[in-house]
């Protein structure tokens, strides 16, 4: 029910509810403690989990699309793009399987706990053709930003940063750094003479 709240230059504000259940009552007093409220995004889903796993979050992209990268996570063997979803409730997503965030998270005393086994199997035993959707001009774009980031923080050693949170080789980063896109193929027609 809706809270009104009367304030007073001398007084403390008192906030209450009017209560149309019963006729006998009007208002009913709310003490100000009960009127705290949580409220949260999906981009602040998505910085919790990079907590609680210790990843580097990238750059906040669109997130229109209810989609909010976490950061790429590494299992024993394999390691995979970690994608927050929300699409009617939150999942997660990573190599190629989609796992509801209820099932790996939960809130035990006074803070959360992620279930990051589960998640070392899935990312552990990927689905043949799974991956994120990140073109190889995204990715190029992405390690871009991530470099220029470390270097704006002053990190001197910034490509071994970057390489080592998206799990591959400084000289790898450094090809991935300057590949150029493939040019587009065109058909020449032959001419009859």
């Amino acid at each position: 029910m809706p809270v009104h709240t009367l304030t007073h230059r001398t007084r403390d504000p008192a906030s209450f509810i009017y209560c149309d259940k019963r006729d006998d009552i009007n208002r009913v007093q709310v003490p100000a403690e009960r009127l705290k409220q949580w409220q949260t995004s999906g981009t602040l889903v998505a910085d919790l989990l990079a907590g609680l796993l210790g990843l580097l979050r990238p750059d906040a992209g669109d997130t229109s699309a209810g989609r909010w990268e976490v950061g790429m996570f590494r299992g024993k063997k394999e390691s995979s793009h970690l994608v927050l979803i929300a699409d009617g409730g939150l999942s997660l997503a990573l190599a190629g399987h989609s796992i509801a965030l209820a099932e790996v998270l939960t809130l035990e005393g006074m803070g959360f706990k992620l279930d990051k086994q589960t998640l070392v199997r899935l990312v552990d035993k990927p689905i043949a053709g799974a991956g994120d959707k990140e073109s190889a001009t995204q990715r190029r774009a992405r390690l871009k930003k991530r470099v220029q980031a470390e270097k704006n923080r002053g990190n001197k050693t910034f490509l071994k940063t970057v390489a080592g949170d998206e799990g591959i080789s400084v000289s790898r980063l450094k090809q991935l750094l300057q590949e150029k896109p493939e040019p587009t193929k065109t058909r020449h027609s032959r001419s009859a003479y």
